[in-house]
């Protein structure tokens, strides 16, 4: 068969061209693709060689690929793409394969986080990089080896109506915590763009030639569930995810209009986490509403910055066009419909598979039940209360490790710590008997008066607010079991005695639920409970409004200021919303503590509507 040969008639356009698809013998199966994707004018078929002139691309010159070429290219693409998301699964799930070290699983979680992000997601992407373009192209070819000057700049600039507004917000009253920067700030921003800008959605969008949309789709969805931990309720799971799916998707956009400098979207990350970590605006990527004003501030400003910049230089947006759908309309569709499946998958399956769940019963020395004692991994919010038959039910992600403390604590006993491992061995997964000794409380010696002359009522009466502080976890509503919501009280000079104190419940859909009333000595932060028996209260089914509790039957005399928190301490029957109100710019200090045993988070200029009433 003589060759055939097409050739333009006229001017070329697509309506006046001489060639159409369908006067083309079958075509190969891996070009169908590509002739969808442009319109063509002219071509000629000789054996394998194969001239194509698309008009998207014309400049008055034809291109010429072999075909064998141009097969190798797609299949090296694919290629590219599998090799991308199977060293991403890799990655997300490496601390598995460190916890199989016992020097690694005896450490604290702080330290364990720092050395699983230093590795699998600083050092890890950087390897794969440098194997798939070679070591000396490393750096470059992860957006970091020029312009970090311009990257950090532009990221502080940018930031500047997070930081400044979030600081407004709390009066710039901050709270440095190196070790919270460190982890939560440095290692965040490099090891997630890292892992997810540069290597996930970089070697997809720029060497397997997705569009930009399924490129970065694919790391926005994991960078989005990855930030579900902190969550509590539906709507703050869908608020959290939106949020940081969103931000994955801005961070990937500055990454490719800023000539793929990562040090772009590093130094947003960065600096915007720093925000949320010195002023402590709020426990989660979600936040109330005020601070989203200023971050949607940050994002306007941003791509000010990044359009005026494509200006001065005479650059093009990179992101236009065709580009959002379809890196050059070469690729396989269900080729990229596997890849993001095997991806969405991977940490669901992951996580249900490395779940354990520990069970038994809490009494005293001598096997009396023991209610409401607080349970949990230390420092975290893996957490739970026992019910009022001393039987509880823990679960343990794959998060905690065997070396992380688990410790036992109820009012007026002493408490128990074991090690993950310790209590495993010791006790195992079901049907333990935890045995508290009684304590002896020394509380402040304090002399009472036979009357208190005066009488003060301290607090926030407004309970209307937009925002809430949530309880209950949806899928999982006795988990949050432990966690505490209180509130700082400046007390008169002198002795002080508690009268009452009151709060007020915006959301409850539960049947039963049991809240318990705690008085902490304060120190920066809560310290030890003053009490030494336990106030419970009951709410009526689906109660909400203002609850009152009584106080003057403890006889609680203070010198000085306390915190009185809330903390949910039982569940019956169906319900999935339990929460608090809470006012920004209350002139106060708001406390929270995610989990039985988790650590207290600090809120200056923020309060729970609750007030004491005190005599003095």
């Amino acid at each position: 068969m003589p060759p055939l040969h097409f050739a333009p008639l006229g001017p070329i356009s697509s309506q006046n061209a001489a060639f159409r698809p369908t006067a083309l013998p079958p075509i190969p199966l891996h070009l169908q693709a590509l002739f969808h994707a442009h319109s063509f004018v002219a071509i000629r078929f000789d054996n394998t060689l194969l001239q194509l002139i698309p008009i998207d691309s014309l400049q008055g010159k034809s291109t010429l690929i072999n075909l064998h070429q141009l097969i190798n290219i797609m299949e090296k693409r694919i290629v590219v793409a599998l090799l991308t998301i199977a060293a991403f699964i890799l990655a997300n799930n490496g601390g598995k394969l460190l916890c199989l070290l016992d020097a690694y699983a005896a450490q604290d979680m702080e330290v364990r986080s720092m050395i699983y992000k230093c590795c699998w997601y600083v050092a890890f992407p950087l390897l794969v990089l440098g194997l798939f373009h070679g070591f000396k192209k490393m750096m470059a070819e992860a957006g970091l080896a020029n312009r970090a000057v311009e990257g950090i700049r532009t990221g502080f600039v940018g930031t500047l109506p997070m930081l400044l507004g979030a600081g407004l917000l709390v009066g710039f009253e901050m709270e440095f915590d190196l070790a919270g920067i460190l982890v939560g700030c440095v290692l965040a921003a490099v090891g997630e763009e890292l892992l997810y800008r540069a290597m996930l959605f970089g070697q997809l969008f720029r060497h397997a030639r997705w569009g930009f949309l399924w490129a970065g789709m694919a790391s926005a969805v994991i960078f989005g569930a990855g930030h579900l931990y902190q969550g509590n309720d539906a709507a703050a799971l869908v608020g959290i995810f939106f949020v940081t799916f969103m931000g994955g998707m801005w961070f990937a956009w500055l990454y490719v209009e800023w000539g793929y400098n990562l040090w772009v979207p590093m130094s947003y990350h960065f600096f915007m986490n720093l925000s949320w970590n010195l002023f402590h605006v709020s426990d989660n990527a979600l936040g109330p509403w005020a601070p989203n004003v200023f971050r949607a501030a940050t994002i306007i400003l941003s791509i000010v910055l990044t359009l005026r910049r494509k200006r001065q230089m005479g650059e093009p947006l990179e992101v236009k066009g065709r580009r959002w759908w379809s890196g050059d309309g070469v690729g396989i569709a269900t080729a990229k419909q596997l890849a993001v499946a095997i991806l969405l998958a991977s940490p669901i399956f992951a996580a249900a598979q490395n779940e354990r769940v520990l069970a038994g019963k809490v009494t005293d020395e001598h096997g009396h039940e023991l209610s409401y004692v607080n349970i949990g991994v230390l420092g975290t919010s893996v957490g739970t209360v026992s019910g009022l038959d001393g039987s509880f039910q823990l679960f343990l992600p794959a998060s905690v490790g065997n070396g992380d403390s688990l410790r036992f604590s109820a009012i007026g006993h002493e408490n128990r710590t074991w090690s993950v491992a310790g209590y495993l061995a010791a006790l195992g997964e079901s049907s333990a008997t935890i045995a508290l000794p009684a304590a002896t409380t020394v509380l402040p010696v304090v002399e009472v008066r036979p009357r208190f002359a005066k009488r003060k009522t301290i607090g926030l009466s407004r309970s209307k607010f937009r925002t809430a502080v949530n309880f209950a976890i949806s899928d999982k509503p006795n988990q949050n079991l432990g966690a505490e919501i209180g509130r700082k009280f400046n007390l008169p000079k002198g002795q002080v005695q508690l009268d009452s104190f009151r709060f007020f419940v915006s959301q409850n859909n539960f049947d039963t639920v049991r809240l318990r009333v705690n008085v902490y000595q304060i120190d920066g932060r809560p310290g030890d409970n003053l009490l030494n028996e336990n106030i419970v209260v009951e709410l009526a089914p689906q109660q909400r409004g203002w609850v009152k509790v009584d106080l003057q039957p403890y006889n609680l005399v203070v010198n000085d200021n306390v915190v009185v928190a809330v903390e949910w301490v039982y569940h019956g029957g169906k319900g999935t919303s339990l929460s608090l109100p809470i006012g920004m710019l209350a002139g106060a200090v708001h406390f929270y503590k995610f989990g039985s045993q988790g650590r207290w988070k600090k809120f200056p200029g923020m309060s729970s509507a609750m007030e004491l009433v005190v005599s003095y």
